[in-house]
């Protein structure tokens, strides 16, 4: 499975909802302390979780 974007929102500090697009080889997240970074990457965690437990 590939995640090629994800829309995330009503999240701290995403407020608005936001899109973003990911590259097919690698991606990097860079900002400030408390702008977002671990959150959203614990989202996509949380939803690639959830997508293998659908399947098994």
């Amino acid at each position: 499975m590939r995640l090629t974007r994800i829309r995330y929102g009503n999240v701290p500090p995403f407020t608005e909802p936001v899109d973003i697009q990911f590259d097919e080889r690698v991606n990097v997240f860079v900002g400030p302390n408390a702008s977002g970074k671990s959150r959203l990457l614990s989202a996509v965690d949380g939803y690639l979780d959830s997508v293998s437990l659908r399947s098994a």
